[in-house]
């Protein structure tokens, strides 16, 4: 229960010694007993910037930057707390030639571009996997403890592969400007598969014809697995096995099956999987909490391919069967036409068999306009 969650209690029987919190006793049952709890815990005195440079800089950091970077330069870069900025700490970073984040550098409406968000999101996921649940406190602190000991320094160095990509630099006079790559950037030759290492087929270890894919904050790749009829999610630095997340239970059109799904996102918000599963002509929408079975209905009656999301979360949808694109907001029914409905052709007003879509910063929409051989 968080500070601002009360119940009343409604039924005047009451089994066990269950315990029940309530902001009113005249609305309790008379044999109820109460104790009085303090709402809010005392607010205890932050952590200064002495301490923070003693105990956490000179006592962690720098043997980690001794054992772990012997042979290159780091940047150090801390969350957004004040005492990470004091003076002492960041003198004391310069003295011994650490490169360090500014404060400002910290962007606060973007928290995927600050890695210690990214890395609590990834100590998380593997603390709750499948399911989990803590009995005690302890055994919370001993599991995290645990599992920090496993975090192995490659699943960081991807972790900055994906956040590189969203960083931007503010200019004092203008809108953010995306890094520039220079012109004699050479990519590595050689690919890097992370989903599906073991051919075609349906075991959680295998793919078969995957079509459209989301890749998360954390770097969690979630596949449209086309011919097995279900959603499969292939976490960060396991590319052993994935994990079937909506559908897999054979093709169908029930809520708990897929038929042939084309195209997949993660809605953050909702924490959830909004799918265009074709065959059925519709857009489902599946929780990611772990137990969820089945899916809902978002958008039905629509020959679906491709989905997009913009930052203002509209739904774009791609219709192979009227040849358009359109934009839903959730939970509406009605809509509004992006591209095409003007027949099927090769003007520029109209699509031929649109697939896949993708929505930039400035709310425009590319579209693969797959038989006119064009985007």
């Amino acid at each position: 229960m968080d500070n601002e969650k009360y119940f009343l209690l409604q039924d005047q029987s009451v089994p066990t010694n269950r315990g029940f919190y309530t902001s009113d006793k005249r609305t309790t049952a008379p044999q109820i007993k109460f104790k009085r709890i303090q709402k809010f815990e005392p607010k205890k005195q932050a952590i200064g910037q002495i301490t923070y440079l003693n105990q956490c800089i000179i006592a962690r950091l720098m043997p980690f930057i001794t054992s772990h970077h012997t042979k290159g330069k780091v940047l150090f870069w801390s969350d957004l707390a004040s005492s990470h900025y004091g003076h002492n700490v960041l003198q004391y970073l310069d003295q011994n030639d650490v490169q360090f984040g500014h404060k400002e550098f910290n962007l606060q409406n973007c928290p995927q571009a600050r890695p210690i968000e990214t890395l609590w999101s990834i100590l998380k996921n593997m603390v709750y996997d499948d399911g989990w649940e803590a009995k005690i406190i302890n055994q919370l602190r001993r599991r995290i403890a645990r599992i920090l000991k496993e975090i192995d320094i490659n699943i960081v160095q991807q972790m900055f592969l994906g956040i590189r990509k969203q960083l931007r630099k503010i200019a004092d006079n203008g809108p953010y400007e995306a890094f520039n790559i220079p012109v004699n950037a050479k990519w590595a030759q050689n690919g890097v598969t992370v989903a599906g290492v073991n051919g075609r087929g349906d075991a959680t270890n295998q793919l078969y014809n995957p079509d459209g894919l989301f890749v998360d904050d954390d770097q969690t790749v979630v596949i449209a697995d086309y011919e097995n009829h279900r959603i499969s999610q292939w976490k960060n630095g396991d590319t052993t096995n994935g994990q079937v997340v909506a559908g897999g239970k054979g093709a169908g059109n029930e809520l708990r099956q897929l038929n042939y799904p084309t195209d997949v996102l993660i809605d953050k918000e909702t924490d959830s999987l909004i799918i265009c599963d074709q065959r059925n002509e519709r857009v489902v929408r599946w929780s990611r909490l772990s137990g969820t079975t089945q899916g809902e209905i978002l958008i039905d009656n629509i020959a679906c391919f491709g989905l997009a999301m913009g930052d203002q979360r509209y739904l774009y949808v791609s219709d192979t069967g009227k040849d358009e694109v359109r934009r839903y907001q959730l939970g509406e029914k009605n809509s509004t036409l992006v591209a095409g409905g003007n027949g099927q052709g090769d003007g520029l007003n109209q699509l031929n068999w649109p697939v896949y879509l993708f929505v930039d910063r400035d709310h425009s929409v590319y579209v693969s306009d797959n038989y006119n051989h064009r985007v």
